[in-house]
């Protein structure tokens, strides 16, 4: 049996890949920024310029994806007590099952990065950031996909419990 040939038959009758829809005007894509800096920093040995195009490509590919018309990063403040999940905890610690708190060398820099309220992106344009100084971040997803709508809202993080945000969903 040929496989190349079965490949490249399917591949044929349906094409797959990312191939950007025209914008649809009005439509918001929020972007989960603690996740951002996470999964752009790389290895301990990607250096910070790769991790910065990491973090380019990742917001100029889900922009088109999308087809949004504008980007909202959401981040959760340095400090910020996440609306004080911690005293509400009642079966076991606020993200206790998490094993560790190492985060990737190149985490600072991105959290640097995305500290500012607007952030030049190249093949995306201007791309707004919210930092929450009192809510976690994703608080931010629910509140904005209210206040867009549903129909015009994208969401775009790896968190699952986010998955009850009424908006679109963009796979992480």
């Amino acid at each position: 049996m040929d496989f190349a040939a079965l490949g490249a038959k399917a591949g044929a009758d349906s094409p797959q890949g990312l191939a950007a829809s025209a914008v649809i005007p009005g439509r918001v894509l929020l972007m989960d920024g603690d996740g951002l800096a996470y999964c752009c920093a790389g290895s301990d040995d990607t250096d910070v310029g790769q991790a910065r195009r990491n973090l380019f490509e990742r917001i100029r590919q889900a922009k088109a994806t999308s087809a949004a018309e504008r980007v909202i990063i959401l981040m959760t403040g340095s400090g910020s007590p996440k609306g004080d999940r911690f005293f509400i905890a009642r079966v076991r610690p606020y993200q206790g099952q998490r094993s560790s708190d190492r985060r990737p060398t190149n985490w600072v820099y991105l959290r640097q990065i995305l500290s500012a309220t607007q952030l030049e992106v190249p093949g995306a344009g201007t791309v707004d950031i919210h930092t929450e100084r009192y809510l976690e971040a994703d608080d931010c997803f629910a509140i904005y996909a209210k206040d867009f709508g549903p129909e015009r809202t994208v969401v775009n993080t790896q968190d699952k419990d986010m998955r009850m945000v009424c908006a679109w969903h963009l796979n992480w």
